[in-house]
């Protein structure tokens, strides 16, 4: 009987727990970055590791300023070396384009991403970073503080 998926996540963490964690990237999923623009308008940058295209950024904007998100796109692709597809998707709750990476990223580049944010944006957090089937061992020795990591 083929084992079930099993989902984690370690939320609000730090750069610098984000960058020194001991989860193996090869076990994430994405890693999100929260922050507001110079005209106050709230950001998810949804850094996703492992997609057939290769990896990604999914940028979205709640306030669908249309006006605003081609700055803050080219300021994070300029940051994270990205190439987006400047296809702007008006959805239900937001506005959002995707940044191709044209590297393998992990936990530490993203925390260097998330630094460059912090240059140009206001809140930058990191609310969530999420996994997929990180052994027991693995998850609870992972270096990131205990009450920070949950199992779905």
């Amino acid at each position: 009987m083929p084992k079930e998926t099993e989902f984690q996540s370690a939320e609000n963490l730090t750069v610098e727990e984000l960058k020194e964690s001991k989860i193996p990237d090869k076990y994430v999923t994405s890693v999100w970055s929260s922050f507001k623009s110079k005209k106050d308008r709230n950001y998810n940058a949804v850094h996703v590791f492992q997609h057939v295209d290769g990896p990604y950024i999914l940028l979205c904007q709640t306030e669908k300023d249309k006006k605003d998100f081609p700055d803050v796109e080219n300021i994070v692709e300029r940051e994270t070396r990205g190439s987006p597809k400047y296809h702007m998707t008006d959805r239900t709750n937001d506005i959002c384009d995707v940044i191709n990476l044209n590297r393998r990223i992990t936990q530490a580049i993203v925390a260097d991403f998330v630094k460059r944010y912090q240059l140009h944006f206001e809140g930058v957090a990191i609310p969530v970073a999420h996994f997929k089937n990180v052994p027991k061992s693995i998850f609870e020795n992972s270096g990131l503080p205990s009450e920070k990591l949950k199992t779905c």
